[in-house]
């Protein structure tokens, strides 16, 4: 580590804040450190609703870049001093409330047991690649817990951001990398986030580190691991710290706008441990990843060896493959040729023996979201969340110009199967909503998109005499956003979006959606209701197809523009089919 530079000259000391009450004297002057910006800003990186929207998310973003920039004088001061041995306190309980959430932020690759020892048992010997892991995790653990400052977490990033442009290459440099992207989407700077979590994958690819550790150049022939762990533990927190690239990259909201690095051909991995496993250095044998999923084909009903991580590893990567088809097919020209039926088919066939090689603890219930175990809650939670949206993706966005003429008669098929998937998905959300009142789960930063687009489909149309207890369900679901809300930004968006679905159809079902008091259409009165359509189904659903049911009856539609807006409209089953076109014009 090089030495501070010297003091310019007129700057007058400052002090840096090392703990939550703790400051070290450092030299160079500060900018003043300016108020948060309003945290209830509408940044929704995945569903850009309108143009006002953006221009509001750019201004929001702006204002959290003004936060002050620290000088390097004082940030490599920082560096070379040990923030547990001027606040141990505040350290351990910032560290404690990492772990809490590391799990659901698909960040559970450093051993919590061991390296919360190692951060009290080496105070002053740490090397500076340790330095720099303990400041990311601190700036993470601040600003996850919701209840740190704002401004603390900004200031424990500086420092391990400029430790991380410093550092020789390392497992602690990947990891540090990892966590400070998290850090950055986690408060809109979805740039910076994109910059350093490809810089991390860049320097996990150098180390080898998407194969076994004996398979390496060097073979894990190191006379010492970090933070004291064994050859058995070191190679598991390496391999944890790989899968956490590839879930990470294929779970935020970047992708797939921003193309995933990690071809899943390349990974020559096992799957990873169970955390008792981890946490106690013990070697055990899992199954190799497999990138062709051939173990599903063979309808296996469990898989020997399997654990949570696995599992949720396993739903990831059909997920991305899912997500970069509809992406690409998307923007293809019509002479890209594409079997899209046989592509659903098969994929379908993927993720129904995915879920049937779940042993029946791991399926979905309240019962065994209750006794999963602490450590691997976020990952049991986000690998059905992930299952069900993959469905509702593959059913929802179809590509009509790669179907023939009897294929297209099946969209409709399609987005009732889109709104079915959602359904459950949206049962997630309620259980996971009425869970956090008892203080149980950790949500996983996941949820919030998973919701949001789960809204936007049963929202999006249908009978308005399932109005009322459609309300009511996405207001208890809306709670879960509402939890994530507090601490990512992105989630804060997605309220805003949510809220604006509810609050239209609310007020239509508080105007009587358009029915009069005989119980006949009222067309007066549905067009007092902004942003939705009020029409009676004469024909759309008399043969029970698509999202309207069979029979004369009301029903309401979504008259702008669907939540998520990567996709093209003729790609959507959902929005393009929901009455014939002769109903109404938008």
């Amino acid at each position: 580590m090089r030495p501070a530079s010297p003091e310019p000259a007129g700057h007058s000391a400052k002090r840096i804040r090392v703990g939550y009450e703790h400051y070290v004297p450092a030299g160079g002057q500060r900018s003043p450190m300016l108020p948060m910006p309003d945290t209830s800003r509408s940044h929704a990186s995945w569903h850009q609703h309108h143009q006002q929207q953006q221009h509001q998310q750019q201004q929001q973003q702006q204002q959290q870049r003004e936060l002050p920039r620290i000088h390097e004088d004082v940030l490599c001061r920082v560096w070379q001093t040990d923030p547990y041995v001027s606040d141990p306190q505040s350290v351990l309980s910032t560290i404690t409330s990492f772990f809490v959430h590391a799990d659901a932020a698909a960040l559970r690759f450093l051993p919590e047991r061991l390296f919360t020892e190692f951060v009290q048992a080496s105070a002053h010997r740490k090397s500076p690649e340790d330095l720099m892991l303990v400041y990311s995790v601190l700036a993470l653990g601040v600003s996850l817990s919701g209840a740190g400052s704002r401004l603390a977490a900004h200031e424990y990033s500086e420092v391990a951001h400029y430790a991380a442009d410093r550092t020789a290459l390392s497992l602690q440099l990947v990891q540090a990398r990892i966590l400070l992207s998290v850090y950055y989407l986690q408060v809109s700077r979805p740039d910076d986030a994109s910059d350093m979590f490809s810089a991390a994958i860049s320097a996990a690819t150098s180390l080898q580190m998407n194969m076994e550790l004996d398979r390496t150049q060097d073979g894990g022939s190191a006379a010492r691991y970090p933070f004291g762990m064994s050859s058995a533990g070191f190679s598991e927190c390496r391999r944890r710290t790989f899968w956490s690239c590839f879930i990470l990259e294929r779970l935020n909201g970047l992708f797939p706008t921003r193309t995933s690095i990690i071809n899943k051909e390349d990974v020559f991995l096992s799957l990873p441990k169970d955390v008792e496993s981890f946490e106690n250095q013990v070697d055990s044998a899992t199954p190799v990843f497999e990138p062709d999923f051939s173990p599903l084909q063979q309808r296996q009903q469990q898989q020997p060896g399997m654990h949570m991580m696995g599992y949720l590893v396993q739903i990831v990567a059909l997920w991305g493959d899912v997500m970069t088809t509809v992406y690409r097919l998307a923007r293809r020209g019509k002479q890209y040729n594409f079997d899209f039926a046989n592509y659903q088919t098969e994929t379908l066939s993927r993720l129904e023996h995915w879920h049937r090689s779940l042993p029946s603890a791991l399926d979905f219930s309240p019962l065994n979201l209750h006794h999963a175990p602490p450590g691997e809650k976020g990952s049991f939670i986000m690998m059905h969340l992930v299952y069900r949206l993959a469905l509702v993706k593959l059913h929802r966005h179809i590509p009509a110009r790669f179907l023939t003429p009897e294929q297209q008669q099946q969209r409709r098929q399609n987005s009732l199967a889109a709104r079915e998937h959602a359904d459950r998905l949206l049962d997630i959300a309620c259980i996971l909503a009425k869970e956090h009142n008892t203080g149980r789960p950790t949500i996983p930063p996941f949820a919030s998109h998973a919701i949001l687009e789960a809204v936007d489909v049963l929202s999006a149309g249908g009978p308005l005499s399932a109005l009322p207890a459609l309300v009511d369900r996405l207001a208890t679901a809306r709670g879960a956003i509402e939890v994530l809300a507090a601490v990512y930004d992105d989630a804060a968006g997605h309220r805003v979006a949510v809220d604006g679905r509810l609050e239209v159809l609310a007020d239509l079902r508080d105007r009587g959606g358009g029915v009069s008091g005989d119980g006949g259409f009222s067309t007066a009165a549905a067009t007092t209701t902004a942003g939705v359509r009020v029409f009676m189904n004469d024909e759309g659903g008399t043969k029970g197809e698509g999202r309207l049911p069979a029979g004369r009856q009301p029903c309401w539609r979504m008259a702008g523009a669907p939540l998520e807006g990567r996709f093209p409209r003729d790609m959507d089953t959902v929005y393009a089919d929901l009455v014939p076109e002769y109903v109404f014009s938008d």
